[in-house]
């Protein structure tokens, strides 16, 4: 009786064990099969992409679109990716001829990085859907730059929230022309590697310094300074924001709407960095704010962001952000627009950039529009 119903059982657990085994089988089938789609796929977006660029864009740029010779064209073997180095065809081409280069590359279905090597020198790389460069154009202006012929206005865009991530985001963020100006949240996990690229791409960097909100909720504890603080704790806050990202020139206000509107808080914020040879960007996110009159009191270069690009999330509201910003600085002279590491606000700008710098307005790091 007793080797029946440990037959019985051994048949029953065979039973169990092979039904998991089929389970088994079934879910390693799937992940072979997505891993072969996924390989598949990218492998005919590279395709597609190399079709689009060696069919299109280059020919294009070797047509009469655009006024470069093409000097010398390498295949790097190891790395899978094509080089080509051109020229300006004479002294007219400049500015304007590069940033009408971008604005068409960025027409196609294309990952575009470009950064400035120095004034008579653009890299452009063409990325794959995995983001690695396969295509790198290098673009040689005349050394007679072409100068535009009547600057319209002055703007002077900060990045705000930088320290939460660093990704291709970021990168892309960083590849954007150097006077875009970065300001970094102390106290967050990438926050002093990112001042660092920053730094060395050249960038204006800022303390993106916490201060209290009317509705605190307890965050950015370790840096951000409250109202009723005293001026030992603001200094040792500050300064341990310093120690931190002592790459930067300045500080502008993470939230603030209570603090930057208490004239006590404001005043002992201005002792501490009087002599710190630091300049203060009033975000203004209230109001009711009196920083940028305080720093102005106590002698200390300050001056007030004009638009916020990017409160909603939305392109085409940022796109209309972006023009006002466009219009107040034609109209005062200069301005101060503040946007934040978000993906719709890295693409409207990429967009952007070239139409308005080549209708005569230019961008400046914060220290320059400061001077």
């Amino acid at each position: 009786m007793h080797i029946k119903y440990f037959k019985n059982n051994f048949s029953d657990v065979k039973k169990i064990l092979f039904f998991f085994l089929i389970i088994f089988a079934v879910i390693i089938f799937l992940i072979i099969t997505k891993i072969n789609n996924n390989r598949i796929e990218k492998k005919y977006n590279n395709i597609y992409q190399k079709s689009l660029i060696f069919e299109k864009v280059i020919p294009s740029l070797n047509s009469k679109l655009f006024n470069f010779d093409l000097q010398s064209s390498q295949m790097d073997s190891i790395n899978n990716m094509q080089y080509f180095i051109y020229t300006s065809k004479s002294d007219s081409t400049g500015i304007n001829d590069i940033h009408r280069l971008i604005k068409y590359l960025n027409s196609f279905d294309l990952i575009i990085k470009y950064n400035v090597l120095n004034n008579d020198q653009y890299i452009i790389k063409i990325l794959s859907k995995t983001n690695k460069p396969f295509v790198i154009i290098k673009l040689k202006i005349s050394k007679k730059v072409e100068q535009l012929k009547e600057v319209k206005g002055k703007i002077a865009l900060i990045i705000d929230d930088i320290g939460y991530f660093d990704n291709d985001l970021s990168d892309s963020f960083f590849n954007l022309p150097k006077e875009i100006t970065f300001s970094v949240i102390p106290g967050h996990r990438f926050s002093k590697t990112l001042a660092r690229k920053i730094n060395k791409l050249n960038h204006d960097l800022l303390i993106h310094l916490p201060m209290e909100p009317l509705n605190y909720r307890g965050d950015e504890k370790q840096y951000i300074i409250m109202t009723g603080m005293n001026r030992n704790e603001i200094e040792n806050r500050i300064n341990k924001a310093i120690n931190e990202l002592p790459q930067a020139i300045g500080i502008n206000n993470h939230m603030g709407s209570k603090a930057t509107s208490d004239l006590e808080t404001m005043n002992k914020i201005a002792r501490v960095i009087i002599n710190k040879e630091l300049l203060f960007i009033d975000s203004y996110t209230y109001n009711r704010s009196i920083a940028y009159k305080i720093m102005k009191k106590h002698d200390i270069p300050t001056a007030k962001r004009d638009i916020f690009i990017d409160n909603e999330d939305r392109p085409d509201y940022i796109s209309e952000r972006i023009d006002k910003l466009v219009q107040l600085a034609i109209k005062n002279g200069k301005a101060i627009g503040i946007g934040h590491a978000k993906k719709n606000t890295l693409l409207m700008l990429q967009k952007k950039i070239p139409d308005i710098i080549s209708n005569g307005i230019i961008f400046v790091p914060i220290s320059e529009y400061m001077q």
